[in-house]
Formats: C-alpha cells, sequence, structure tokens
C-alpha cells in the first residue's frame, strides 16, 4: 500500500488483506482531531445490521432514519463528530451484507460519494474520510474489483 489512509486523493476505500501490516507513517494522521470508527462485518450481514454499526461506530444522531439515504447524509454531515479526519475501518469486509449482497454496490457507492464530498467541500479545504475494508488474502483482489464498479 503506498496511500495515506488520511488524504483527500483517490481512492478512498482500500482494501487490504487482514494480515497487512499497515506502515506507521501512512496509518498515522496529521496533527489534528481524527476519527476512527472500527466496524465488524460479521455484524454487518444485512442492511438493518449494516445500519446498526455505523450508528455504533460514529454515533449517529436520533434523528438517523435507517435507510441508505439517511446513512449518505450522516456520513456526509458528521456535524455532532467534529474532526481533521475520518476513518473507518471495517474488519471481515467479504462478509459485508452477506444476506444481502446486492446491497453491497449501494454501501460502496454510499462511502465512496461521502469521501468525495469530504474531500471536494465547496468553498472550503478538503477533510479526509477513508474507508479501509479489511478481508482474507483471498478475497483481496474479488472485494477490490466489487469496490471499483
Amino acid at each position: 500500500m503506498d496511500a495515506s489512509l488520511w488524504t483527500v486523493t483517490e481512492p478512498w476505500l482500500h482494501v487490504l488483506p487482514d494480515t497487512a501490516d499497515v506502515q506507521a507513517r501512512l496509518a498515522l494522521p496529521a496533527t489534528g482531531t481524527s476519527v476512527v470508527a472500527a466496524l465488524d462485518a460479521d455484524q454487518m450481514t444485512n442492511t438493518d445490521l449494516t445500519f446498526e454499526q455505523f450508528d455504533r461506530g460514529l454515533r449517529f444522531p436520533d434523528y438517523f432514519g435507517w435507510n441508505w439515504s439517511a446513512l449518505a447524509d450522516c456520513l456526509r454531515d458528521l456535524a455532532w463528530l467534529p474532526a481533521d479526519g475520518y476513518l473507518i475501518v471495517i474488519r471481515n469486509a467479504d462478509r459485508l451484507l452477506a444476506d444481502e449482497p446486492a446491497e453491497r454496490e449501494v454501501l460502496f457507492r454510499v462511502l465512496r460519494v461521502s469521501a468525495r464530498d469530504w474531500a471536494r467541500p465547496v468553498g472550503r479545504e478538503g477533510v479526509p474520510f477513508n474507508v479501509v475494508l479489511m478481508c482474507p488474502p483471498a478475497q483481496v483482489e474479488r472485494l477490490a474489483a466489487e469496490v471499483a464498479r
């Protein structure tokens, strides 16, 4: 892995083997406040469980609507959790939405659009918003291709 996990440049979604050693210079944020949310895809096998993990990991406000649009809105706002950078790490990412595989594309699109909006805000400097998808080495190529669609 060559890119920093705290960048405003693409790619914002990174697929890594769960055996990877990430160099400290890539994993550490610049100075300032950072938020790291660690989620477990073993607890994200359907949409409701996925929303629950994001809600817990990022402490969504009570008005979170428990649907894809609400997830996108909350990820692009995060006013209740101000920071100079955001990193979401999803372990066992090959299990994401295993019971509803058609929804994976929606999730990846929401994450990509959210990261783009943070990186390229109107009238102010970009804020890093990156996602690390950790999975078994044998699943990296397949998951990376799925994320790239």
